[in-house]
């Protein structure tokens, strides 16, 4: 199988990226960062899928300070079919309290829903830890970056490691994607604004080194995994 023959599969991607995406064969976990997003897609178009989700750096804006208005428009977005994210914790950036508070909502829509969830972490992976607890959805660790101790944490929670040109500029993460189970791999463009086909096949190529596998291999792997994802249980 050549990567011609198989669309290539993108796990994080935001909207205006998907929208100039000249290839609509490619699968896309298209991303919100904010209610804006979200309002304008319905819950997936083709191979587009798409996540509603508040970004933990929009959090900075007073008016999420009304948790009730947007935790509401989170789970009418859901109710129409929306998966989750992007949410999660980022300690570089003020708010924590507010950043759990939204990432708890986010995971508990997941839980009652049964919908996939892709969360951001930066230095803040023991807080995330203990968010998820048991039911586990479906998530995604969005751009991981951490040794394969830290990813088997994240693994027993029913985690997907999604690899981003970041992850793969970490020496300490190149041996967590050597050891990633194939079931679990993913990888992203982490697009705002630019086509994805280059930075995927540059991931692809990479990666697949890495793991010793071909890149077809690993593409046949990664759609599978997006395609177990998506499938409702």
């Amino acid at each position: 199988m050549s990567l011609n023959e198989k669309p290539l599969c993108d796990a994080h991607i935001h909207p205006k990226a998907a929208q100039i995406c000249g290839h609509p064969e490619y699968l896309l976990f298209v991303n919100s960062i904010d209610e804006s997003d979200f309002s304008k897609f319905p819950s997936f178009s083709a191979s587009r899928y798409y996540f509603a989700g508040i970004h933990p750096w929009q959090l900075r804006k007073p008016k999420y300070k009304n948790t009730a208005y947007y935790f509401d428009l989170l789970e009418k977005a859901v109710r129409r079919g929306f998966f989750l994210g992007e949410t999660g914790l980022d300690r570089l950036h003020p708010n924590t309290d507010l950043q759990t508070e939204y990432f708890r909502h986010h995971y508990r829509l997941a839980q009652t829903y049964n919908r996939p969830l892709t969360f951001h972490s930066v230095h803040s992976d023991d807080a995330v830890l203990s968010v998820l607890t048991p039911p586990y959805p479906k998530m995604i660790y969005h751009s991981f970056v951490g040794s394969p101790q830290t990813a088997d944490l994240f693994l027993k929670k029913n985690v997907y490691l999604s690899f981003s040109l970041r992850s793969l500029k970490s020496p300490a993460t190149a041996e967590a994607v050597r050891e990633c189970p194939p079931q679990r791999f993913l990888i992203e463009s982490d697009s705002i604004e630019e086509e994805p086909a280059a930075v995927l096949n540059e991931i692809l190529v990479k990666a697949a080194d890495i793991r010793r596998v071909s890149p077809e291999n690993l593409l046949r792997c990664v759609h599978d995994n997006m395609n177990e994802i998506i499938r409702a249980d």
